[in-house]
């Protein structure tokens, strides 16, 4: 229902970030990360909500180090933001190895 909603907005008004947001919510609740990180990046916006679902899009893609780039964006342009404490909980839980990325040299 919520997501025919969004469906008709963005039909409306295909430039409507808060109708993409949504949408990109509502996959990522029906566990459709590829397609949520997709809709995230059709109009790729610098809005601090939008770097936060990409945040948990990427981590449930397991693509950690973006992950931390983009919840480290949210708290930066969102610093009296409730939810700012608990992001900087998430990510000081996340181990160091999980970030690092092993190239083997050529």
């Amino acid at each position: 229902m919520a997501e025919e909603a969004v469906e008709k907005a963005l039909r409306i008004n295909p430039d409507s970030w808060q109708a993409q947001l949504e949408m990109a919510k509502s996959l990522y609740g029906q566990s459709h990360y590829v397609l949520a990180l997709r809709e995230l990046e059709v109009r790729r916006r610098d809005f601090p909500d939008v770097h936060l679902v990409r945040a948990n899009v990427l981590m449930r893609l397991e693509r950690r180090q973006e992950a931390v780039g983009e919840f480290r964006i949210f708290v930066t342009e969102a610093p009296a933001d409730p939810r700012g404490e608990r992001v900087q909980q998430i990510v000081a839980t996340i181990p160091q190895a999980a970030l690092q990325t092993d190239f083997v040299q050529p």
